[in-house]
């Protein structure tokens, strides 16, 4: 019964004149509130019984969610070591106060000399060629 019946119902048991039949209607009310108020606490028992199996894991405590927020904050933790570990690395905190970025820099610089001298090798070696083509007519 929802708040609406439930007022109307007590709305009709006040106008009732006959005072045994308006006493039989608050008892029938009544009774009803309490039949509807017990279902529902059954219902909230059970329900309260599912959310302590999941809470407590079932019986097995390693399965709790307790026991799992635990892990997965020691978990968060590592991440976070690591995460500070790598920042640190890509900054510069290395042995001899070069970050990451820098060696990868010095290397990308290392790799554009070699391609040049690649190129100066390839060209001496094309004039070389060309020159004893040249000198052989």
């Amino acid at each position: 019964m929802d708040e609406k019946q439930s007022k109307l119902l007590w709305d009709a048991i006040r106008k009732e004149k006959d005072l045994e039949k308006a006493v039989q209607m608050a008892a029938d009310v009544g009774e009803s509130a309490v039949n509807a108020s017990i279902r529902d606490r059954e219902g909230i028992k059970v329900q309260l019984n599912e959310l302590k199996k999941i809470l407590s894991g079932n019986g097995d405590p390693s399965h709790s969610l307790i026991s799992r927020l635990d892990n997965l904050e020691e978990d968060v933790a590592c991440c976070k070591n690591d995460i500070r570990e790598t920042v640190s690395l890509l900054r510069g905190d290395m042995k001899g106060g070069e970050s990451l970025v820098d060696r990868i820099r010095q290397q990308e610089k290392v790799i554009a000399n070699l391609t040049k001298m690649g190129w100066l090798v390839l060209s001496v070696v094309l004039t070389e060629m060309a020159i004893r083509i040249i000198n052989l007519f």
